[in-house]
Order: C-alpha cells, then sequence, then structure tokens
C-alpha cells in the first residue's frame, strides 16, 4: 500500500485566480520502503495532475479532479507533459 502526502489543495479553490499554474511538492511513500517525490500542478479551480521528480528512475503519475472523468483526463495530461 502506498500513501500520497502533500500539500495539494482539497478544498474549492475559486478564491485562487488564477488556479491554473499553481504547483508544490508531493511525496508517496509505500509499505515496501520505496518512496518517490512528487511534484503536483494545478491546470484549473477544478483538478490537476502530477508526476514524479525528473530526477526519479521510476515515474509515477497522477491525476485529480473534481469527478473520476476530470481525473482521468489529468492523469492524460501528466503523462503528455512528461
Amino acid at each position: 500500500m502506498c500513501l500520497l502526502s502533500g500539500d495539494i489543495p482539497t478544498a474549492p479553490l475559486s478564491f485562487f485566480q488564477p488556479c491554473e499554474g499553481l504547483s508544490g511538492p508531493a511525496k508517496i511513500s509505500c509499505n515496501d520502503g520505496r518512496s518517490l517525490n512528487l511534484r503536483w500542478f494545478l491546470t484549473s479551480c477544478q483538478g490537476g495532475y502530477g508526476r514524479s521528480d525528473e530526477r526519479a528512475d521510476s515515474r509515477f503519475f497522477f491525476g485529480f479532479g473534481d469527478s473520476e472523468e476530470r481525473a482521468r483526463d489529468q492523469l492524460d495530461k501528466a503523462r503528455q507533459a512528461d
């Protein structure tokens, strides 16, 4: 099992104008001892994506949003931005 930690906004962000372009650090830590440093990026006030640090040997991508469809779209953006 793995745990994603970081200051990724989860509340409505409409008071951040514009939301697009906000980013920050995160980390994923797994119970088998593996961990990766990540970076998240907002593409709107409703979602964004993240990926592992470019220096990492293993690549990890994730998307998040206010719906499953938006999260999947953001995951595609993460892969394209790589």
